[in-house]
């Protein structure tokens, strides 16, 4: 019987590969965000308008979502193909390892929009807040 392409190793892989990002993503965005925020409410923003840096965190949180929707879609992929496998091979997988199939499920892709979008609007409001 010929390997399949794509094996449960490989599905496994993809999602922990697509979890890393969406973790590093949201990493980044923190990062970015404090620390944009932190730059205007301190001294060195003298002078600096806030439109311009608002408009700037705006089209770096929409890069940012979009890379993270994108790693969210191929981790989701791959989750459905694990479940998939798990619900075509029941006799494959030993009863110890049955529980270890549900830490491979996706997050509900509403869930992390929403966060990103609560993270992008403190940061916003603490940037428009920010002493001139």
């Amino acid at each position: 019987m010929p390997e399949p392409a794509i094996t449960l190793r490989d599905a496994f892989s993809v999602y922990n590969t697509q979890v890393d990002l969406i973790m590093k993503f949201f990493t980044f965005l923190q990062v970015v965000a404090a620390a944009v925020s932190g730059f205007m409410w301190t001294g060195g923003r003298q002078g600096i308008p806030h439109m311009p840096v608002v408009v700037g965190f705006a089209l770096f949180a929409l890069g940012n979502g979009l890379l993270l929707l994108l790693a969210y879609r191929d981790g989701r992929r791959a989750s459905l193909a694990i479940r998939s496998y798990r619900a075509s091979h029941p006799d494959e997988i030993p009863d110890e390892l049955s529980p270890m199939f549900s830490t491979f499920e996706s997050y509900p892709g509403w869930l992390l929009v929403a966060i990103h979008i609560f993270v992008d609007t403190i940061a916003i409001a603490a940037i428009i807040k920010a002493p001139i």
